[in-house]
């Protein structure tokens, strides 16, 4: 067999597989719809099941298929419930990034797309008396950037995309717990 019908594969070392998120989301304006997508990476979890089988014990990665059952979390659930506030027909596909043809082939699609970002921010529910009553003047909102990806074109549609959720003056350290297991877990470069 010549070499030119050979194609190489390399598998990333487990610390570089990732899990790529992609959360698409329809505009209709003007009987035309506008696309983008929300795109973010995960590290594999660590726990002992890989979220890929083997079929009939084959090395060929063309033979492993992602076990889409164990790729979602409560962060996931959390980000698309949030999209889904504005968006309620987005839905969220995952892909195993497990070699560097699998890495190299996702930026280059996503190297042909405009990119920006779209930011959830948790911000306290203010009640102007209670805080002047309190000598509270300051509080702490919290955000988290997820990239979304779009023509030019469309990308005109989703500019400044976000959503801003509140929480109770009590429960900042619930939500500050929270917003920082969220950016520890998402990753906005592959």
């Amino acid at each position: 067999m010549k070499d030119s019908n050979v194609i190489s594969c390399t598998f990333l070392s487990k610390e570089d597989i990732r899990i790529q998120k992609c959360i698409h989301l329809t505009k209709d304006f003007n009987q035309r719809f506008y696309n983008a997508d929300l795109v973010y990476w995960r590290k594999l979890a660590t726990s002992s099941k890989p979220p890929y089988k083997s079929w009939n014990n084959s090395a060929f990665a063309s033979n492993l298929y992602v076990d889409a059952d164990s790729l979602s979390d409560k962060y996931d659930e959390f980000i698309l419930n949030v999209v889904k506030r504005n968006y309620p027909n987005a839905i969220m596909a995952s892909s195993l990034i497990l070699t560097e043809e699998d890495r190299n082939r996702r930026r280059r699609i996503l190297d042909n797309y405009k990119k920006d970002f779209m930011v959830i921010r948790f911000f306290p529910k203010v009640d102007i008396d209670y805080c002047l009553e309190n000598n509270i003047y300051t509080f702490n909102g919290f955000f988290q950037r997820i990239n979304l990806y779009a023509t030019e074109h469309d990308m005109l549609m989703f500019a400044n995309e976000g959503d801003n959720l509140y929480y109770d003056f009590g429960n900042e350290s619930v939500v500050r717990g929270f917003m920082d297991e969220l950016y520890d877990e998402i990753i906005n470069i592959l």
